[in-house]
């Protein structure tokens, strides 16, 4: 029952600080917002949907241009460079985790090619996304 407790004090600091005037804007604050967290919820259990601009605002009950402002104050930046941000992070643990191929793995996130999918991979992690899986691979005891 005390460690019931504890959680459930340690949900309320968190959803408090997130809260908070002086609060950054962050996944957590996103999550929060009953209007921004639906669409954080479906973008994180569908990373590989085509997501449109009309489909977040609409699961969100927004109109396009409300529901931007709205995720950007919550969680820091925009709606479409936040899906990539989850799509590349999905993207890590296929590659590290699993043998396929680069070119499912980069259907499975959602982009329609493998060379946009190694582009934006390379942009975030400096490595094209083979490399980068040999790397790993061979870093792992």
């Amino acid at each position: 029952m005390v460690a019931r407790i504890l959680d459930l004090i340690f949900i309320q600091i968190l959803r408090a600080w997130a809260a908070g005037p002086d609060a950054e804007p962050n996944w957590l604050a996103g999550a929060l917002d009953p209007q921004i967290g639906p669409a954080l919820s479906a973008i994180h259990c569908e990373p590989g949907h085509d997501w449109t601009v009309e489909e977040l605002p609409r699961a969100c009950n927004l109109s396009r241009s409300a529901f931007a402002a709205r995720f950007v104050a919550r969680v820091g930046k925009p709606p479409a460079s936040y899906l990539v941000h989850v799509r590349l992070d999905a993207a890590t643990s296929l590659l590290r985790d699993t043998s396929i191929p680069v070119t499912l793995i980069a259907k499975n996130v959602g982009y329609t090619s493998e060379a946009a999918f190694s582009r934006a991979f390379k942009n975030r992690y400096g490595t094209p996304p083979a490399h980068w899986r040999r790397e790993t691979r061979t870093k792992q005891p």
